[in-house]
């Protein structure tokens, strides 16, 4: 590195209170220190995943456990809120059936053009039935006035032309809401909120039971990883095991060592073979031409 040269300009070296050190060239020049605030920030890490996303995975698996009294000490110590506030007040709009307020929060969301369409046509087509369950003549105003002018693509339109003919026969209307009648209102809207909330991108609304899903994918991955699956030493396939798979150490099984039986029906070399994830069948190919599908019989 050479060594910069000096100069009778003040405030040369970064610190001396100027806002930039003209007499070194950009490789020289010391960054200042991020404050702490960005540090322990969104981006935080805590074992290169984001700290955040850790938090808020517990906050979810504590929940699940209905262990709500620890859940909530570890909200108020890291700070991290298991909901923003636009997805809460989207979420108690629609249990509240304030249906503009569930519209204006939607919009605050930011989603892109085609989610948001399709979701603001579901909350409104909810609206529709419940304005229908009460008032014919309020369902028309809705279908003709929201409804309608929210349909954007062929499935929605196609759901439209089917309200307009519920309301066109009223029988069938009925017949609707009686089939629909043996959930309550207030489960409505909850199944509602659930089908708005499984389209909600990830970083808004955590998917269910997500901690679960991870550490099944991290226990596949590790079985995929061997040879001969866990459960088959003595002949068994993964399904028989009634014993769930230790999340307390690694997923660990020794490979075949003997030769059991030799596959004597391909004509010339084999070039690939694939087991099926329980260990029951093997799927060979050859250069003759030919793949052939072997079971496992023990």
């Amino acid at each position: 590195w050479p060594t910069p040269r000096c100069s009778r300009r003040k405030n040369l070296w970064p610190g001396c209170g100027a806002k930039r050190a003209r007499g070194l060239p950009l490789q020289y020049q010391v960054a200042p220190l991020s404050p702490a605030s960005e540090i322990e920030g969104p981006f935080a890490l805590f074992d290169g995943f984001r700290r955040r996303e850790v938090i808020l995975l517990l906050l979810q698996a504590l929940s699940d456990l209905g262990c709500v009294a620890t859940r909530d000490m570890l909200e108020q110590e890291s700070g991290v809120k298991p909901e923003l506030e636009s997805v809460t007040a989207l979420r108690c709009a629609i249990q509240e059936k304030a249906w503009a307020k569930a519209l204006a929060a939607l919009s605050c969301l930011g989603l892109d053009g085609n989610l948001g369409k399709s979701l603001r046509f579901q909350i409104l087509e909810h609206k529709f039935f419940e304005c229908a369950a009460r008032d014919s003549s309020e369902a028309l105003g809705c279908l003709h006035e929201e409804l309608s002018p929210a349909a954007f693509n062929d499935g929605t339109r196609e759901r439209l032309r089917r309200a307009g003919e519920l309301i066109a026969h009223n029988f069938a209307l009925d017949e609707e809401f009686e089939c629909d009648s043996g959930r309550s209102r207030q489960s409505s809207h909850d199944a509602l909120w659930t089908s708005v909330a499984r389209s909600l991108p990830p970083h808004l609304v955590l998917p269910p039971k997500r901690l679960s899903t991870l550490l099944r994918q991290a226990v596949r991955f590790q079985q995929l990883h061997f040879t001969q699956p866990q459960g088959m030493e003595n002949g068994l396939s993964s399904a028989d095991v009634a014993a769930p798979v230790s999340l307390l150490e690694d997923y660990r099984c020794e490979p075949p060592v003997a030769c059991v039986a030799r596959l004597r029906r391909h004509c010339d070399e084999v070039w690939f073979v694939a087991a099926s994830h329980d260990g029951r069948y093997l799927a060979s190919s050859s250069q003759d031409k030919m793949v052939i599908l072997w079971e496992h019989v023990p």
